[in-house]
């Protein structure tokens, strides 16, 4: 087998399939999963290697804790926010189709929520993290359009947190303030190490997608596109989302990394009618065992 084939999974079959490169997995007849990268499946894992060591435990941020230190570098946002000493509120207003916003820490703690709001479902926020310390989730963000989130030193989604968006990616990896702005999704590592893990619960809207991008992606959690939408969990050294006309994600890009990368789903993954994408690159050697 070569690289002209890739593996998508078969509802008809309820197997993994090899099939050429050309045929797609999106159509309205289509009963196909695609697996982007060839990688190969087991038991939910997919790795270039052996298991990757456990995310370290780590302390919560207060209840109360919001987002802070943010700098607008593109578009047009505003920012309002109510904090008692046991509950706070965050409304991020975007009057642009795209903007950026550059933080000193993204975290958001268990009573805590932040609310954006977009123009409409096509509209994307970046937002990027200069931090050293991972991005803590664990209470809620909503938001009405596309978010992204990057931080280098991980996300991670704690239980009974809520994120629900139009659509939504996490990363470990860089987005060029050009790239972004001229609506190309390339994301490079740069040397990042962080992993991003998920034991809360993630939706996106109809036809909307959620990308988790890292060296080391876990889901313990709840991953739920609605009809029509998208979920990517994969791993590599850099990535590119690529879309069709109406805005849907419909193909990652992945380019094999050089250190080890873990794509592990151990909970539920949904996109009812649509694509489910799993990729950890090294992805060549592992086809001879189809």
């Amino acid at each position: 087998m070569n690289s002209n084939y890739k593996l998508v999974y078969s509802e008809a079959l309820n197997t993994w399939v090899a099939v050429a490169e050309h045929v797609s997995a999106r159509g309205k007849k289509s009963a196909l999963r695609l697996v982007t990268a060839a990688a190969l499946m087991a038991g939910g894992v997919v790795s270039t290697g052996g298991a990757l060591a456990a995310p370290p435990l780590i302390t919560p941020p207060a209840v109360n804790q919001l987002p802070a230190g943010a700098q607008v570098a593109a578009g047009s946002v505003s920012f309002s926010q109510t904090q008692t000493a046991t509950a706070a509120s965050m409304a991020i207003s975007q009057t642009s189709n795209k903007a950026i916003v550059n933080w000193q820490s993204f975290n958001v703690g268990a009573n805590a929520q932040v609310n954006i709001t977009q123009p409409s479902s096509t509209s994307v926020l970046l937002n990027r993290v200069h931090s050293s310390d991972p991005s803590q989730i664990f209470g809620q963000i909503h938001a009405n359009g596309q978010v992204l989130l990057l931080n280098p030193n991980g996300v991670y989604f704690a239980p009974g947190s809520r994120v629900d968006v139009g659509s939504f990616t996490a990363s470990t990896h860089s987005l060029s303030d050009a790239d972004f702005l001229n609506g190309q999704y390339r994301l490079n590592r740069n040397g990042a190490t962080g992993s991003i893990l998920n034991e809360g619960h993630i939706s996106a809207g109809l036809d909307g997608y959620i990308a988790l991008l890292a060296p080391e992606v876990r889901n313990q959690g709840v991953v739920l596109a609605q009809v029509g939408g998208t979920v990517a969990l994969a791993a590599g050294e850099s990535f590119e989302l690529q879309f069709n006309n109406q805005k849907q994600l419909t193909n990652v890009l992945v380019t094999p990394a050089t250190l080890q990368t873990l794509v592990d789903n151990g909970q539920a993954v949904q996109a009812p009618g649509g694509l489910i994408i799993l990729s950890a690159q090294a992805a060549s050697g592992l086809l001879g065992g189809v």
